[in-house]
């Protein structure tokens, strides 16, 4: 439908609509002089957000092996197996639109991975025990034990450890046997 005057004064246009558009029309991607409105139809809510957003990501070449991105959310996975810890891992996230002319960016981010906790030193002092262990700020610890290795399954301490610095400490006040402990990072 054609845009009409509205009114008798001044130059006020209503819209021209055109229906049965598709996203990859010219009309759905270029900035349009006047008032004009393109109705395009969608499936559901995903197929409208890809409509909308008009966006694909992807991963730009060097990224580590196993790494993944959903093109259309821009969700990034990745599973550090057999990879060296510690080691810094650089992923550049690449963003492209289908305008006209077709844009698009980039981020950089480097993920390091680290290993699991490990028990660096052991302290007596007076009933009490001190354990030390290598940790990430602001991860969250249980210290788990057992009185035999043959025990099916680890017992947790009460009072799990935030971690302040790059190593944790939990007090320990050990029972009469000898007793085996272990740090979990808590999820």
């Amino acid at each position: 439908m054609p845009g009409k005057r509205v009114g008798d004064r001044g130059y006020f246009i209503s819209p021209a609509v055109f229906a049965n558009v598709r996203h990859e029309m010219r009309i759905s991607q270029e900035e349009i002089f006047g008032p004009v409105v393109s109705v395009i139809k969608f499936r559901d809510e995903a197929d409208a957000l890809r409509i909308v957003n008009g966006t694909a990501y992807s991963l730009a070449a060097g990224a580590p092996v196993g790494a993944s991105i959903n093109p259309l959310s821009g969700s990034f996975n990745w599973t550090a197996k057999n990879v060296p810890v510690p080691s810094t891992n650089t992923v550049v996230y690449v963003v492209t639109d289908d305008g006209t002319p077709v844009m698009s960016d980039s981020r950089t981010c480097r993920i390091v991975v680290l290993g699991p906790p490990r028990i660096v030193q052991v302290n007596r002092s007076g009933p009490n025990v001190f354990l030390t262990w290598t940790a990430i700020p602001g991860v969250r610890y249980r210290v788990v034990f057992k009185d035999s290795l043959g025990q099916p399954d680890w017992n947790d301490l009460a009072g799990d450890v935030v971690a302040a610095s790059q190593t944790a400490t939990k007090t320990v006040t050990p029972g009469p046997q000898q007793r085996f402990y272990r740090v979990q990072a808590v999820e």
